[in-house]
């Protein structure tokens, strides 16, 4: 690999690595406590529905944070802006372990939403600073495994910690990775050329901000490419909501069982990337899309008709969505940040805002009173394929 933006401190794949853990950290912190959801319930003497503010918010205000962080990055840099978020997410990470109440947690959960909306867009413009042609590619193959894997695999490491303390220490493991992540922003250098900087102060910043995004969203191109990569996240966020009561509840498989489908599908997710490298080699932009959207009506097909057999049908049907949904990913990024440098920060946090926002959407649609949650997931899976398709010879096609 090779610098287009040299470091003082750090090769090449050095300074991925360390990006790649501060990215890291911050994911699991999406739904790493999920596991202690009844714990918390029984704790705080709490619904069920008050005690999921915790996850709503969290989604509701990083996806803010995320949109904001594109000229604040432009602004004043990537690296100021990496240190301040990783000190908002260790600050609230250790308010989280310390909360007596629901509504105690939730707030520090917004202050985690935000140190990790920031981090999510400054980390992807890190990476476009920082690396051309193949080594961009690759390197955002991995960043977008990690958005693909980190929600998947943050339950089973959150089951492993709870079988070790309680749900505290889930917050106090996620707060030792934060001050590592802090620590490790503090060795980066800046990776944004001092004249890309925008000279603007920060509320002309953030109007320009919305004046670059529309001139993004003017590119008919660029708008569906950001709508079809959210799209696609929908659904499988929404198997990330509900695959616990479809395997413990509907299943009855117990927690073995549900950590094996859940570390089989993380395993698809982190090849997926690297599945991505080497068809992009052989397959135009436009062909690769298509390709991903028919995979998903695939998954969807075999979801309806096969899912409800059990466990191992339900993995199986899932795996083909799984593996074009981390296909779909660093295609999309890659395409959406070949814009000029000033414009890099504002892509990257529309785009992220984009995805974490129907992510969202996808976690509200899939806990809807289904008749049956496989169906349901069916449905919305082949709705999202569908519509990615749409997208496609809405704007892409020529």
């Amino acid at each position: 690999m090779q610098f287009a933006t040299p470091q003082k401190h750090l090769g090449p794949r050095a300074f991925l690595a360390c990006v790649l853990v501060i990215n890291a950290s911050f994911i699991l912190a999406i739904d790493m406590y999920v596991p202690a959801l009844p714990l918390l319930l029984e704790e705080f003497d709490t619904s069920a529905s008050f005690l999921n503010l915790t996850m709503f918010m969290f989604m509701l205000v990083s996806a803010f944070a995320i949109l904001v962080a594109g000229p604040l990055t432009d602004k004043f840099g990537r690296k100021p802006i990496l240190i301040v978020s990783c000190a908002v997410f260790d600050a609230s990470s250790i308010g989280c372990a310390l909360s007596t109440s629901v509504l105690m947690l939730t707030v520090f959960r917004v202050g985690q939403a935000i140190g990790f909306g920031l981090v999510e867009t400054d980390v992807t413009a890190m990476i476009k600073d920082a690396y051309t042609d193949k080594d961009l590619k690759f390197a955002m193959s991995l960043l977008q495994s990690l958005v693909i894997v980190g929600p998947v695999l943050a339950p089973f490491l959150g089951t492993l910690l709870l079988a070790i303390g309680g749900w505290r220490e889930i917050f106090v493991a996620l707060a030792v990775m934060g001050i590592i992540g802090l620590v490790i922003a503090l060795v980066i250098s800046e990776t944004m050329h001092a004249d890309h900087r925008l000279a603007a102060g920060v509320v002309p910043a953030l109007r320009d901000m919305m004046m670059r995004v529309r001139s993004l969203l003017s590119k008919r191109s660029f708008t569906a490419m950001a709508l079809i990569v959210g799209v696609a996240g929908l659904a499988y966020m929404g198997y990330i909501a509900v695959a616990s009561y479809i395997l413990l509840d509907d299943f009855d498989s117990g927690y073995v069982i549900y950590n094996l489908v859940y570390a089989g599908i993380c395993g698809v997710s982190v090849l997926a990337p690297f599945v991505y490298l080497r068809i992009s080699k052989m397959m135009s932009p436009r062909a690769l899309t298509v390709l991903c959207a028919v995979l998903g009506l695939v998954a969807a097909a075999f979801m309806a008709v096969f899912g409800i057999w059990g466990p191992f049908a339900f993995f199986c049907c899932f795996v083909p969505y799984a593996l074009m949904e981390g296909i779909i990913r660093p295609h999309a990024f890659v395409v959406l940040l070949d814009q000029p440098p000033d414009q890099v920060g504002s892509a990257s946090a529309f785009a992220n805002f984009v995805y974490t926002m129907l992510g969202a959407a996808g976690t509200v649609v899939m806990t809807l009173p289904w008749t049956s949650y496989v169906g349901g997931l069916a449905i919305v899976m082949g709705a999202c394929s569908i519509i990615m398709l749409a997208l496609y010879a809405w704007g892409l096609r020529k």
